[in-house]
């Protein structure tokens, strides 16, 4: 009887529950919070936990990809700073590494 009034009741519901099938049954939306941000993901419990794992594997090849970024710029930073030529080139680069926005998992 839970299951039918909740999938009948018209407003929104917070459900914690370890049962996966209960939850697949009941929701129709599920809510991440991490790291401070709010995920809609528009989908029942099993397809959100699927949905997340990819998006989880994409955030990491992001993460991997923007970190080899910062390794070269800081390593041409290096490079640069010493030389009197070089040096507005080597702090330009410094503020575009100070306004990247970092890639969280």
């Amino acid at each position: 009887w839970l299951e039918s009034f909740l999938k009948n009741y018209p407003g929104a519901v917070v459900i914690v529950s370890h049962d996966k099938m209960f939850l697949d049954n009941v929701t129709n939306r599920t809510i991440e919070i991490s790291l401070g941000r709010i995920y809609d993901y528009p989908k029942p419990y099993s397809k959100y936990l699927v949905l997340r794992e990819e998006i989880r594997e994409q955030q990491l090849a992001s993460q991997k990809n923007q970190q080899k970024q910062i390794e070269h710029t800081e390593k041409l930073i290096e490079k640069f700073r010493a030389k009197a030529s070089k040096a507005t080139m080597a702090q330009s680069l410094i503020k575009k590494l100070d306004k990247i926005e970092r890639i969280e998992v």
